[in-house]
């Protein structure tokens, strides 16, 4: 897919630094950048993202909405505290909520994951419980890369944990994915759980240290169902 990935950053990396660079805070910059987010779920359409079919997507659905709020239950209470995140409809949260999911997933899980996976499982003959875990964690490095100008005023180590959690969280989402039969929205709705954030979690060592650990732990869990699965 290196033609996908490279009209994706081309596009994604313009318009995103393009916009942050040489216009000033306003309505068009912001729709510039929205544009760059949603542009890989396009480009995904353009080169053909299929449906899927079978496997469990009751259960997949289950793990999404499940993982995310335990999540930042676990980093609140290692920080000493538990708030829940106020909630307020504003343009960033509706972004993050449905635009976000939607037309990244179409990207990284609808087509990527889908087209690499094919391709490791017809080069090796392995099934899916080896495949996906190593193709979602290469899509999931992708994926945080991508992100980079939108990380630009950060620090290149607050970059470089940005990006391994990235990859982490794609090895969850990828393993739900194929446990759903291929279906694009449990792997959105997924994405959109992580984007609620419920809790308040601080930004702190403890907090990032215990949902780095829970991310681990269920990406384990979900790549460990996978493989129990028999495929």
């Amino acid at each position: 897919m290196p033609a996908f990935l490279a009209v994706v950053f081309a596009v994604t990396f313009g318009l995103q630094i393009g916009a942050i660079a040489l216009l000033p805070e306003s309505l068009l910059q912001a729709a510039l950048i929205g544009l760059g987010g949603i542009a890989p779920g396009l480009i995904a359409l353009a080169f053909g993202v299929r449906r899927g079919s079978g496997g469990r997507p009751g259960l997949a659905a289950l793990g999404a909405l499940a993982f995310p709020p335990l999540k930042g239950l676990i980093a609140s209470l290692a920080a000493g505290g538990l708030a829940l995140r106020a909630q307020t409809p504003d343009p960033t949260t509706i972004y993050l909520l449905l635009f976000a999911p939607i037309f990244e997933e179409l990207a990284w899980r609808g087509l990527l994951q889908r087209r690499w996976d094919d391709a490791l499982r017809a080069r090796t003959g392995r099934t899916a419980g080896f495949t996906v875990p190593r193709v979602s964690l290469a899509v999931g490095l992708v994926w945080g890369l991508w992100h980079l100008p939108m990380s630009l005023d950060g620090t290149p180590l607050g970059f470089a944990v940005f990006v391994a959690h990235t990859a982490i969280t794609s090895v969850w989402i990828g393993a739900l994915y194929e446990l759903g039969g291929r279906r694009v929205w449990v792997a959105m709705l997924a994405h959109a759980a992580i984007n609620l954030r419920l809790f308040d979690v601080p930004d702190d060592a403890a907090a990032q240290v215990a949902g780095l650990a829970a991310t681990l732990g269920f990406a384990f869990l979900t790549s460990w169902a996978l493989a129990k699965r028999g495929e």
